[in-house]
């Protein structure tokens, strides 16, 4: 699917849900997606939605091929009677081990193709003499929502460091979930009972982080490291 034709889909149901509110908002709000998942989030167990979250957030992690909107599910877990603490470090611990499957998936390549070792030295002399850098570029990278693949893989294939990777991962992570419960919490209490906002926002939520991960460069990210090894 082109990113084109993901927002044309998007406004194509915004318009729907919006015609059917101003027909009937009361209908409305009992069909409304986003009431439904607050009443079963609000009456679920707090472990429960730890453990939730926590395979939500490393599935969609480690998965390269299907983009699933963990930040929405975070964005519900939130509305519970978890302890937000608990919650921030359970996802960041999930999104970390998730994202690197793509070092694993790096090292794992480097087994395959051994025939390119001089490559893979070429690469890891780059990347040691450059280490502060690399951890930095890391701990951004998963500050945002755009896939780490092109970052991680490179490393696994120069045998950088799992801790290394990891634990910058780790607390980009934790920033980034930090600031998607805090906002959510915001969110929420601005809206109030709108069902039709509530619902606008899940829906370009998850547009939004499939539109990203399309239009995600990895050409140019290529290139770039490309540039360094030829430094």
């Amino acid at each position: 699917m082109k990113p084109n034709l993901l927002l044309l889909i998007g406004f194509a149901i915004s318009f729907v849900l919006i015609g059917i509110n101003l027909y009937d908002p009361s209908m409305y709000h009992g069909m409304s997606i986003s009431q439904y998942f607050l009443d079963i989030i609000k009456s679920a167990d707090p472990m429960t939605i730890y453990l939730i979250v926590f395979i939500v957030t490393i599935i969609s992690n480690a998965s390269v091929l299907i983009v699933i909107p963990y930040p929405l599910v975070l964005m519900y877990a939130a509305q519970s009677s978890v302890n937000l603490v608990i919650l921030a470090i359970v996802a960041a611990s999930a999104a970390a081990i998730g994202e690197m499957s793509s070092y694993v998936l790096g090292a794992l390549g480097r087994k395959i193709t051994e025939k390119h070792e001089a490559f893979y030295l070429k690469l890891r002399k780059v990347l040691e003499r450059n280490k502060w850098k690399v951890c930095s570029a890391v701990f951004f990278a998963a500050m945002t929502p755009i896939p780490d693949d092109v970052i991680l893989v490179p490393l696994g294939f120069a045998r950088f460091g799992f801790l290394r990777s990891i634990i910058p991962c780790f607390f980009g992570k934790l920033i980034l979930i930090a600031a998607i419960i805090f906002f959510s919490e915001m969110f929420i209490n601005t809206i109030g009972n709108n069902s039709l906002i509530a619902d606008l926002a899940t829906i370009w939520l998850i547009i939004g982080i499939m539109y990203m991960a399309m239009r995600s460069d990895e050409k140019s990210s290529t290139k770039q490291l490309e540039k360094i090894l030829d430094a």
